[in-house]
């Protein structure tokens, strides 16, 4: 432990609440990109996927449920307070922050080979909601002193 740094304080509920519901909504998307179905009681649907679509898709969730299951267990962290939690929460904050710029990028790029997610607006919504969230993580934890 640093000299004039708190490492014991854990963040608050609505901060945890952050990486839990980020936590369970990707690890239905995993599920569903290793599946390839919706819900795992649906049947399965590849689309107008090649077989190096379905590989990509599927190396993606591989290498995404580690992360999410990281930023899961390390959420106790203080994000004001602690070098893990702000390592986790830049992390976490720069994830969501690509993924929804690629998203647009990738939706304004369609007619010229780009591909659009849907449902777009939900899915948008959603990554907005959650770098908003760790945004206001990091002001309201930033502002608490030592």
């Amino acid at each position: 432990m640093r000299i004039g740094r708190v490492e014991h304080l854990p963040n608050p509920f609505w901060i945890q609440l952050l990486y839990i519901v980020s936590f369970v909504i990707q690890t239905c998307d995993c599920m569903a990109f290793m599946t390839l179905k919706v819900f795992p009681i649906l049947s399965r649907r590849s689309g107008n996927l090649t077989p190096f679509g379905v590989f990509a898709l599927r190396a993606y969730a591989c290498c995404l449920f580690p992360f999410k299951l990281l930023c899961f267990l390390l959420r106790g962290h203080s994000i004001g307070h602690t070098e893990v939690g702000q390592a986790v929460g830049t992390c976490f904050l720069l994830m969501h922050s690509a993924t929804a710029a690629y998203y647009l990028y990738a939706a304004m790029t369609v007619g010229k080979g780009g591909f659009r997610v849907e449902p777009f607006t939900i899915i948008m919504l959603a990554h907005l909601g959650m770098v908003a969230w760790v945004l206001a993580a990091f002001y309201v934890e930033g502002q608490v002193g030592y």
